[in-house]
C-alpha cells in the first residue's frame, strides 16, 4: 500500500495491514495505549525527518511570514520536549 498521510498510514498499520516507519510524534499516538508495539528499534534513524521553512531574505518580512516562522519555532521546540517514544 501507498499513501502520503501520515495519518492514514497509521490506521492502517492499527488494522493490521503491516510494519511502518513513522515519525515519533506520529507514532507515539498508538503506541502510548498499546494499540502498536515498536520494533527493531535498533535500526531507527537518529537524525528524524528534516523540518525546513523557507523563504526569501528580505529586509522586512511580511507579519504572516513571520507569524508562521514562529510558529514552526514553537512547534518543532514542543515536539523535541514531549518525545515521548525512545
Amino acid at each position: 500500500m501507498r499513501f502520503d498521510n501520515s495519518e492514514v498510514i497509521l490506521e492502517a498499520v492499527i488494522q493490521g495491514a503491516d510494519v511502518v516507519q513513522l515519525p515519533k510524534f506520529v507514532a507515539a499516538k498508538a503506541i502510548a495505549p498499546g494499540d502498536l508495539q515498536p520494533i527493531l528499534q535498533a535500526y531507527a534513524t537518529q537524525v528524524g525527518l528534516p523540518i525546513a521553512v523557507l523563504y526569501p531574505q528580505k529586509r522586512y518580512l511580511s507579519a504572516k511570514v513571520r507569524v508562521f516562522v514562529e510558529f514552526m519555532r514553537e512547534l518543532v521546540a514542543a515536539l523535541k520536549r514531549d518525545d515521548v517514544v525512545d
